[in-house]
């Protein structure tokens, strides 16, 4: 049984990677890494197009997204 759904994003662009730092007041702050969060949807492709735009202020459809899998963070 997972602790929560979870969404992860590689984000490729012209060969080049998107990378965000974390805030000063989270865990892990001032570090670099992929856009991720919370699930909370049953469609994974619209969990990632929408923390893209919670993350970044960028509209994605899910269909623009080449490869989605599910993952579930277990104890």
């Amino acid at each position: 049984m997972p602790l929560f759904d979870a969404v992860g994003c590689v984000c490729l662009c012209e060969d080049r990677l998107l990378l965000l730092r974390r805030a000063e007041d989270r865990s892990y702050p001032g570090l670099w890494g992929f856009l991720a969060g919370s699930g909370g949807q049953r469609d994974s492709g619209s969990s990632v197009a929408r923390e893209i735009y919670e993350e970044t202020g960028l509209l994605r459809s899910a269909a623009n997204l080449d490869h989605i899998e599910d993952f579930h963070v277990k104890k």
